[in-house]
C-alpha cells in the first residue's frame, strides 16, 4: 500500500485495521497451540508434563513452553539470517510452507480414511468429494513448489523446515511412539482398528 500510495490515509487505515485483526487473533492462536500441546502430551506424543494443569484448570506448561520455543526460535532466525531478509519475512515464509505440508497432509489423509474407515462417524459432508480434496491436493503442491523460487530466502525456509519435521519425526520415532497412552481419545479410533484388525486375523 505504501508503494502505491505513500503514507495516507489508505496507508495508515490499512495499517490499523491489519494490526487490529493480528492482535485479535492471538487469543485464538494461544487457545489453539496450548490445547494442541495439551492434547498430544496427554497422549503421550510430547512430554507428560505439558499436560499438568493449574489449580484454575489452565495448561500452564503447554501455554509457557512453547511461547518461549516461538522466541527462541525468532532469535535464532535473526542471528543466522544475518540480515539478508528480513526475518519477519523468513518467519512468514517458513509458517506457509509448513501449513501447506499440513494441507498436502490432510488432503491425503481425507482420501485415505474415506477408504479404509468408511463406517466412521460424519455429520459433516466434503462437497464434491473426491474431486475437491484432490484439486485442493494438486494446488497446494503447485504452492509448495513455487514457493521454492520466492526470493533469497526460499532456500532457507525448506532448509528449516525440512530440519524442524526431521528432528519432530526423529523424536517420535525413538522416544514418543513408545510411550503412547492407549487410553487417551486421540488414540481411540486406532484402538478400534487394531481390535477389529486383530478379530479378523482370528475369524
Amino acid at each position: 500500500v505504501e508503494a502505491v500510495s505513500g503514507r495516507g490515509t489508505i496507508y495508515w487505515v490499512t495499517t490499523v485495521v491489519g494490526l487490529a485483526g493480528l492482535v485479535a487473533s492471538f487469543f485464538g492462536i494461544i487457545f489453539a497451540y496450548s490445547r494442541q500441546i495439551f492434547a498430544l502430551s496427554r497422549a503421550g506424543y510430547f512430554p507428560r508434563w505439558l499436560s499438568r494443569t493449574n489449580r484454575h484448570r489452565a495448561p500452564h506448561w503447554a501455554l509457557v513452553v512453547p511461547a518461549l520455543v516461538g522466541y527462541a526460535t525468532i532469535r535464532a532466525v535473526d542471528a543466522l539470517n544475518d540480515g539478508v531478509v528480513a526475518t519477519g519475512d523468513l518467519l512468514m515464509q517458513i509458517a506457509v510452507f509448513a501449513a501447506l505440508i499440513s494441507y498436502v497432509a490432510m488432503m491425503v489423509s481425507h482420501v485415505v480414511l474415506r477408504r479404509r474407515a468408511p463406517e466412521l462417524p460424519r455429520p459433516y459432508r466434503t462437497p464434491g468429494y473426491p474431486v475437491t480434496p484432490v484439486v485442493a491436493l494438486v494446488l497446494s503442491l503447485l504452492a509448495m513448489s513455487s514457493s521454492l523460487f520466492y526470493g533469497e530466502g526460499a532456500l532457507m525456509v525448506v532448509l528449516g523446515t525440512a530440519v524442524m519435521m526431521g528432528v519432530g519425526l526423529l523424536y517420535f520415532g525413538v522416544y514418543s511412539r513408545h510411550r503412547l497412552v492407549a487410553e487417551a481419545p486421540e488414540e481411540e479410533a486406532s484402538l478400534v482398528r487394531a481390535a477389529e484388525a486383530e478379530l479378523d486375523g482370528q475369524g
